[in-house]
């Protein structure tokens, strides 16, 4: 990633602000006498700018710098207020080192992946001249080099070489976090470790050569540079966090074997604590080998890529510490067969396993036998393929969860796991809290919670999961939009028996019924519901869902025509696709739709409407994504107001919005496209909790964590 150095440049000064020089180039506090000057100057440039607008109308003053036919000389007179106003905030009187630490704390929080990290740093260096100073010298922000993407542009190498010296030159000698993935330019930077010597590229050479500083480490690399990394022997005491995908350099046979053996060299990591080995093909001989490595403090390993005898003594050698292992049980389960007793993991506390359809059942179920986790409290299962006959899995999994007896807390089920079959599981996991699973069907929903009721007969057995709060569904009525004899008026039938079966099971966990759930028993709080296409029946299944859940309004509000939120939705959805990907498709005609929506919007008046459809179908949220956008991003926002009218929206419908959510304990949350979430809670729920439920935590007007 390039990041542009003209953007860590301090800015010269204005020259409407000649008078005050050393205030422009100094972050020294204002004397009295300055800031009455100060004061003086604004009310003179505001007056004449005044003076100027009545002469040449042209709107709000807050909009000066934004209208085309506005005199040059107005405009840099709202320039000239706006930096005196600077010069009088009390945030100048903020010390630098208060600053740094704000950055620090924010910065933590932000993401590596897309360079967003990157981005951030360019932001917090262009605000004001304080910042500037506070980030350029705080140099722990400059310990996350950017990764550098595939390129062969010359010119694009030279600017990302330039850009990774600056951030060492910034960081000082503190430890680093390093991120490369394999470039296609030429080896043209010579490194040697001994008496071995080999070309490579520069970028990767500079890195390898500060590996003592190296604290995190993730390469996409090919397996012909994998090879290299024996040049760090012996050179990262430092290194904690540890991540290779490696991909062939060239074309692979289309079931050929992928197996590479990694260098010795990575053997010596006394400080590392998570490893993940992946690879970037999909073959189900694909694997990457280590040779015993003297990792003693290591916490966590992922072997996604395959695993060897000399894995599987990894984990025996590690068995005192790991407490996360994420492995591929395929056709190489022979590993584990030269055990003679099962490994023993106290600390073990997740376990991700992956697994391949075709391995033999008795192989599988020999092999977890030889795993013992006694403080197991997360298990995902999932599967590289879709499995012919998934049922002859479910018994070969809850056998070792009888035997472990941990206190599963989570668990995670792949969604082609069937319902039915993952019941024999669940008996297994008294302890359980959170379960993501697939939809059951409207015959076999009662089971998933066994009912308190005397009046049930001793020979019915149901799993009991006493104590879950979180729980998640993914999918909703199968093979119905395939099947082109089924009518809509079927269709609508078929989604309200589902939705009454799923809404009668989530009420024996939450609604106080009589005889069915007593008051000790944990209530449960959060239900999603995911499906992978957001498929038109697994809508109108929750629409079915949302009419079955009992509302204590007792119908006083009609609902917002759910034929308008619809149109609201779809409208604000293609608008949003056509910004992001069909940005020429983007004409005159785009901008008068978005107008016509937002028009169709202010019209709407929610004083004696239920406002929940617009929460539950993420107009709401949609509308917060357009008030955030940057500046000169939306085309034609400075002639609609796009930006405006979707903040000034929230704002008007807040209020009702409010209203609407506490008149029932169930609440729709909108968390994605293919994502709802339900959330239920007797107590009434406070302004901010409901705000941050719509748009994510610490969410304001204009800024969201979602969408």
């Amino acid at each position: 990633m390039q990041l542009p150095l003209v953007l860590f440049r301090r800015q010269k000064p204005r020259p409407e602000s000649d008078t005050y020089p050393h205030l422009l180039t100094t972050n020294a506090p204002l004397t009295d006498e300055e800031r009455t000057q100060i004061l003086a100057a604004v009310r003179n440039m505001e007056g004449e700018l005044h003076a100027l607008m009545e002469r040449n109308p042209t709107g709000h003053v807050a909009n000066i710098q934004a209208t085309s036919f506005t005199p040059k000389r107005a405009r840099k007179i709202a320039a000239s207020i706006s930096r005196l106003h600077g010069l009088l905030s009390a945030v100048r009187n903020i010390p630098c080192e208060v600053w740094q630490k704000v950055f620090r704390f924010t910065m933590a929080n932000v993401t590596v992946s897309d360079h967003q990290y990157g981005k951030g740093l360019s932001t917090l260096c262009s605000v004001s001249r304080m910042w500037n100073l506070a980030a350029t010298t705080e140099r722990s922000l400059w310990t996350v080099l950017p990764n550098t993407c595939s390129d062969s542009s010359q010119t694009r190498h030279a600017s990302q070489l330039k850009c990774m010296a600056f951030y060492l030159e910034r960081s000082g000698s503190l430890p680093i976090d390093v991120a490369y993935t394999s470039h296609t330019c030429a080896p043209s930077y010579t490194i040697r470790a001994g008496d071995v010597m080999a070309y490579v590229c520069p970028i990767l050479a500079i890195l390898l050569e500060e590996s003592p500083r190296w604290r995190s480490a993730g390469f996409d690399i090919t397996n012909k540079d994998s090879q290299l990394m024996k040049f760090v022997e012996g050179r990262i005491p430092r290194l904690e966090t540890l991540r290779i995908c490696i991909q062939p350099s060239t074309p692979l046979e289309k079931k050929g074997p992928f197996v590479i053996t990694l260098p010795n060299a990575l053997s010596e990591a006394p400080s590392l604590r998570h490893v993940d080995l992946a690879t970037a093909v999909r073959t189900r001989h694909s694997m990457i080998s280590l040779s015993t490595p003297r990792w003693l403090g290591l916490q966590s390993i992922s072997l996604t890529a395959g695993f060897d005898v000399l894995s599987v003594h990894i984990i025996q050698m590690l068995h005192e510490t790991l407490s996360s292992v994420e492995m591929v049980l395929g056709l190489n389960v022979y590993a584990f067969t030269f055990l003679n007793h099962p490994i023993v993991l106290p600390r073990l506390t997740k376990l991700v396993l992956h697994i391949d359809p075709d391995i033999p059942a008795p192989n599988l179920l020999a092999t977890l036998s030889l795993l013992a986790p006694p403080s197991l409290e997360e298990l995902r299962i999932f599967y590289t393929s879709t499995p012919e006959t998934p049922s002859k899995f479910a018994p070969i999994f809850s056998a070792p969860l009888g035997v472990w007896k941990s206190p599963l807390k989570q668990l995670w089920l792949d969604h082609r796991f069937s319902f039915d079959d993952a019941l024999p599981i669940l008996d297994r996991c008294p302890e359980l809290e959170a379960l993501d699973i697939q939809a059951p069907t409207s015959t076999s929903a009662g089971s998933l919670f066994q009912m308190e009721s005397t009046e049930l007969p001793p020979s019915l057995s149901y799993p009991r999961i006493p104590l879950i709060q979180t729980l998640t569904l993914r999918g909703s009525v199968r093979g119905v939009d395939k099947d082109e004899s089924i009518t809509e008026s079927e269709l609508s039938l078929l989604c309200k028996i589902e939705a009454c079966s799923i809404g009668f099971m989530i009420m024996s966990r939450t609604v106080l019924i009589p005889g069915v759930i007593s008051p000790q028993t944990p209530q449960l709080k959060t239900i999603n519901f995911i499906q992978g296409d957001g498929s038109k029946t697994w809508h109108a299944q929750l629409e079915a869902l949302n009419d079955y859940l009992p509302d204590s309004n007792g119908g006083k509000l009609p609902s917002v025509s759910l034929k308008d939120v619809e149109e609201f939705t779809q409208g604000l959805r293609a608008w949003f696709l056509c910004l992001q990907y069909a940005r020429e498709e983007y004409g005159r005609s785009r901008k008068r739709e978005m107008d016509g929506l937002l028009k169709r919007m202010e019209k709407l008046d929610l004083s004696q409407l239920d406002s929940r459809p617009l929460v539950r179908k993420g107009v709401l949220v949609m509308l917060c994504a357009v008030s955030r956008k940057p500046d000169d991003v939306i085309p034609g926002d400075k002639r609609y107001r796009f930006r405006e009218r979707a903040r000034e929206l929230c704002i008007k419908w807040k209020p009702f919005v409010i209203r609407d959510a506490q008149v029932s304990p169930f609440r729709w949350i909108y968390m994605a496209k293919n994502h709802l979430r339900l959330k239920y809670d007797t107590s009434a729920p406070t302004e901010k909790e409901i705000w941050e439920d719509i748009f994510g935590p610490g969410a304001t007007l204009g800024h969201t964590s979602k969408m």
